[in-house]
């Protein structure tokens, strides 16, 4: 082989080097684009590649976190969001959504809360996740000056809008409680955690009547939801007993 076939030989090779060499945060970024337009099985397989090339990508596993809490798949965004803090411990975000996760297990959920309040002391998110942990040990002054402190920068901010709520249900502020309601629905008409709530809101005061009309409004809105189905055919089959039988 002369000296020209072996410098063409050479710089073939580093092409095709090149190509195989793929970026891949150019995944990311696409995987993320798709999120965005709701093709989500094919914004999954980009994260999948991405982390084909790097296995050590935190943001490929959050981004499979993302899509694992829309399917509703909590166990696989669990291990997901693990990935992401293990390879980034100061990823607020994935500390937060893992709280909440943990919500019933109290103690680790403050363990989480605690690790994002130091990396980001004003996040909103965070700062809800610990008014949820007062909730859960009924320290409804605690939970409630956490909502207030929210809305206080974001009066639109429906997650801190449904603690307001929950917290005045629980004192049985009614009047207060449907007030929030009314304000977190004006922005998220089809909120499903707001329409529940409002549910729960109504059955404490026995307004059957109420209770069905908001669930034929809800199940309107979320017609694939047959567990909120089976629930309004128990809440009319409960309020037709209490009717009582037609004389």
């Amino acid at each position: 082989m002369n000296d020209l076939s072996r410098v063409i030989t050479f710089c073939a090779a580093i092409a095709l080097a090149g190509c195989g060499e793929e970026d891949p945060q150019q995944f990311i970024k696409e995987g993320k684009s798709l999120v965005e337009k709701g093709d989500v099985e094919s914004a999954r397989v980009q994260f999948k590649n991405a982390l084909q090339i790097n296995p050590q990508l935190a943001e490929a596993y959050y981004g499979l976190a993302l899509l694992d809490e829309k399917a509703k798949d909590f166990k696989s965004m669990r291990r997901s969001l693990l990935d992401t803090v293990r390879l980034d411990p100061k990823h607020v975000d994935a500390h937060v959504k893992l709280g909440f996760l943990q919500i019933n297990e109290i103690e680790k959920a403050k363990e989480q809360v605690e690790i994002a309040f130091k990396l980001a002391p004003e996040d909103n998110n965070a700062i809800l996740l610990d008014g949820q942990i007062h909730l859960l040990e009924k320290d409804y002054e605690g939970a409630l000056i956490r909502a207030s402190r929210v809305l206080a920068g974001d009066p639109l901010m429906v997650e801190a809008i449904w603690l307001e709520a929950y917290v005045f249900l629980e004192e049985k502020r009614y009047d207060d409680a449907l007030a929030s309601l009314a304000r977190g629905l004006d922005v998220q008409p089809d909120n499903l955690e707001l329409g529940l709530l409002k549910i729960k809101l109504y059955k404490a005061q026995k307004k059957y009547d109420e209770v069905n009309r908001t669930y034929e409004e809800l199940t309107a809105l979320h017609p694939e939801d047959k567990v909120l189905g089976y629930a309004r055919l128990e809440i009319l089959a409960r309020t037709a007993k209490e009717a009582g039988p037609v004389e």
